[in-house]
């Protein structure tokens, strides 16, 4: 699904690049060319597509924050 697509059958991202477009001043193509806008659309093609959201697991029990026991 391209963005011009999405703008058009999304009503929440329709509302966001509006929004962009008047906050920036920019026509709604423009603000569809913006890196940012393009981030929030592949959020909103993964809400549309009713994938759920990428969860690593317990941040916690990364290796990284494992308890030393050394002490």
């Amino acid at each position: 699904m391209n963005l011009l697509e999405l703008y058009n059958t999304n009503p929440d991202f329709k509302t966001y690049v509006d929004r962009y477009s008047k906050t920036y001043k920019l026509s709604v193509a423009e603000a569809l060319t913006h890196k940012l806008v393009r981030e929030v659309a592949e959020y909103y093609t993964g809400k549309t597509d009713n994938k759920p959201l990428e969860y690593s697991g317990d941040i916690l029990k990364s290796s990284e924050f494992e308890e030393d026991k050394s002490c």
